[in-house]
């Protein structure tokens, strides 16, 4: 039987880890925010270990095999890099993730389902709306949204804030469907809020995609009858197309709205494209161009800034990864999402709520990384470890 005060390390811990996500982005652009980071980090190792009474399983799993493949990949293009210091610099930032990751990972390793992982990622993103709140005042926000503006990059990037309310919200949706009424639905409107209010087109897009993929796929495995099916997905595609008029009509979402506009400006090449859009379609033809000069090893993880002409990146993992890591870059960096395609797409056949949202969120961190580069982010490599998780668990099902 479960002692109490086991029960009351268990909450603790995971209370911790909610806050250790937070700390990703509150304190992100503070020099002090990587010990706070470190620090609860060691916090939730140490009290893992007293709840499994010291016993620490060290042990090498195939998360960790993929992620270490592209660790000493990274590593090793220092021989070939433009500037091996900004290889070590990056690199370093990945293994000190990775070893925190581990350090977390070694609590929830033996959990049935990722649920309590994604529960933290929900009250991370609630939390973290709620601060954005506090720090811009509620007066200000409002303000900005009624002018059609949207919030300055100040204590860390709008985009973070926005993209993590966002997933707070799909998690909260699921919750809702699949009627686990949650206290977290109240949360929801300050989350929505800072959704709109952070102007950000990978937030919306996130929203939109995973609130319509989660309901789809229930809806889907609640059927059975394949014309029943079909005219439920065509009905919420008619609702869905209805719903994204009437957001484009509303003033407040105008920043969204007007950026997405000049995303898809930039592809038919009609109309008005922003300062922002033409600078990353600018970095992609540069780095497929510097990609098509060193397509097998590129010119040194890192060492993008050499072939932008400022200290930056890409915007774009694909693109950043093959500029500098080449094919053998991108191939070692994705292998940690070829290893649990194949089991989370198989775990779908039977629904299960939690496997849904690892897919969900799965296909949109691939899609994400159009927009931006992930590879040396701490959130990514949490993903990862949901995901993981998750195959860990639908093995143990398919074995059983």
């Amino acid at each position: 039987m479960e002692k109490t005060s086991d029960r009351f390390i268990d909450k603790l811990i995971v209370m911790l880890t909610t806050l250790w996500l937070v700390s990703f982005t509150i304190f992100s652009t503070e020099t002090w925010g990587k010990y706070v980071y470190l620090g609860l980090t060691v916090v939730v190792f140490g009290l893992g270990a007293i709840r499994n009474g010291w016993k620490i399983n060290i042990a090498i799993e195939p998360f960790h095999l993929c992620t270490i493949l592209f660790l000493l990949y990274g590593f090793a293009s220092y021989l070939w890099a433009i500037d091996g210091t900004y290889t070590i610099k990056r690199m370093s930032t990945v293994a000190q993730t990775l070893i925190c990751m581990y350090f977390v990972y070694t609590y929830y390793r033996d959990d049935k389902d990722s649920s309590r992982l994604l529960d933290c990622v929900m009250w991370a993103g609630y939390i973290v709306a709620i601060y954005a709140i506090y720090y811009y005042g509620l007066n200000t926000i409002r303000s900005l949204i009624a002018a059609g503006d949207r919030i300055d990059n100040e204590f860390t990037n709008v985009n973070a804030i926005g993209m993590m309310a966002a997933y707070s919200l799909i998690i909260t949706f699921s919750k809702i469907i699949n009627k686990h009424f949650s206290i977290s639905l109240i949360f929801s409107v300050p989350a929505l809020l800072m959704v709109i209010a952070s102007g950000s087109r990978k937030a919306f897009i996130i929203l939109l995609f995973g609130i319509f993929f989660v309901y789809m796929t229930r809806s889907i495995s609640q059927s059975t009858n394949p014309a029943e099916t079909i005219l439920k997905f065509v009905l919420v595609c008619i609702v869905g197309v209805l719903a994204v008029m009437a957001i484009w009509s509303i003033p407040a979402f105008r920043p969204v709205t007007e950026r997405l506009l000049q995303t898809l400006n930039q592809f038919t090449g009609q109309g008005r494209v922003d300062e922002s859009t033409m600078r990353r379609a600018w970095f992609i033809e540069i780095g497929l161009k510097q990609f098509f000069k060193t397509p097998i090893q590129g010119i040194g993880i890192g060492n993008s800034l050499f072939i932008i002409g400022r200290d930056t990146y890409l915007h774009n993992n694909y693109i950043e990864i093959l500029a500098c890591g080449g094919i053998l870059g991108i191939v070692t960096f994705y292998s940690s999402y070829l290893c649990c395609f194949k089991r989370l797409m198989s775990g779908m056949k039977k629904y299960d709520e939690i496997t849904v949202l690892c897919v969900t969120f799965f296909i949109l961190q691939l899609l994400m990384d159009f927009m931006q580069v992930s590879y040396f982010a701490k959130d990514t490599y949490f993903y990862f470890m949901i995901f993981f998780l998750q195959v860990k668990s639908l093995s143990r099902e398919s074995n059983h």
